[in-house]
Order: structure tokens, then C-alpha cells, then sequence
């Protein structure tokens, strides 16, 4: 028969698990008729090879290959996405550049997310609320396509956020 003991102890390691257990978005909400639903579970759906290529330009060539048709048709659509916020911009608590994770093992517990795991995410000014630890929703235009910024790529996903909430 489990003691009072045992009960802690189970909490306790349940308790530490949950912690680097990752939470992934996978719900999606009802999207007004003018946006898709492009949920992490597709743009995160595939993997990259281990591309080795000095040159961002060839680089960014060789990963746009390797973008999966489906996705490359969200290129230039109205989408809401959800993810957990990751505030790269923030002015007096209003967030105008952030990336939108796929889940909070990559933004929260230091794992270093896939280039397809994130977005890239620029709001209009006043629209971007603090928003961290929690699901959010982000509507705007989706760019697929790799992003190179000063040499470097960056991810493959951008939108240009038009409005987002929980």
C-alpha cells in the first residue's frame, strides 16, 4: 500500500518532468474566412539535412530546396498561427518584433529550436501585447522562404503580423 511518502515523491518527479517536457501547440483556432491555419504540426512537419555551405546566398538557395511544395503555398497567404512568444523587440512593454515558437522547450528551456520550429514575427506598432508563457495567436501574411540578415541565416519563416491574442 503506497504511503503518504510515496504520494509526495510521485508528485515531486512528476512535478520535475513536466519541466523539460516539451508543450507543443497543437490546437488551432477557428480561422476567420480570410486566414488559413498553419499550425506547427505542418510547418515543423519535416527536417532539414545538415547542409554545409559557407556562402548565405547558396546556403539560403540549398535550404529553400528543401521546403516541402504544401508549405511553400503558404508563401504570401493571410494565416493565423499559434505558438508561445518569444520577445525579441519591446518598447515601453509593447512587443513589435518577437518569435513565435513552436513550443516552450525552445523558449523557455534553452533547446535550440530547427529553423522550421519558429517565425519570425513583426507587429505594427501597439499591436504587440507581452504575452509569454502561454498559447498565443498570431494573425498576419506568411513568407516562407530562408531569411539571411547580416550573413547569417535566420529561420525560413516570416509574418507580418497584423494582430494576435490568447
Amino acid at each position: 500500500m503506497p504511503t503518504r511518502r510515496t504520494f509526495f515523491i510521485v508528485l515531486l518527479v512528476l512535478s520535475l518532468l513536466s519541466q523539460f517536457t516539451a508543450v507543443t501547440v497543437m490546437a488551432a483556432e477557428p480561422a476567420p474566412a480570410t486566414y488559413l491555419n498553419a499550425s506547427f504540426n505542418r510547418l515543423a512537419g519535416y527536417t532539414f539535412p545538415e547542409i554545409n555551405e559557407e556562402d548565405p546566398v547558396k546556403l539560403a538557395a540549398l535550404y529553400n530546396a528543401e521546403i516541402p511544395a504544401d508549405i511553400k503555398a503558404l508563401d504570401g497567404k493571410k494565416t493565423v498561427i499559434s505558438g508561445f512568444m518569444l520577445p525579441v523587440k519591446v518598447n515601453k512593454g509593447v512587443v513589435t518584433e518577437m518569435l513565435l515558437m513552436k513550443d516552450q522547450t525552445s523558449c523557455c528551456y534553452g533547446a535550440t529550436p530547427g529553423l522550421n520550429d519558429f517565425v519570425i514575427v513583426r507587429l505594427p506598432e501597439g499591436k504587440g501585447k507581452l504575452m509569454v508563457d502561454t498559447p498565443i495567436f498570431v494573425y498576419g501574411t506568411l513568407k516562407v522562404g530562408a531569411v539571411v540578415e547580416n550573413g547569417f541565416l535566420s529561420g525560413v519563416y516570416q509574418l507580418d503580423g497584423e494582430s494576435m491574442k490568447l
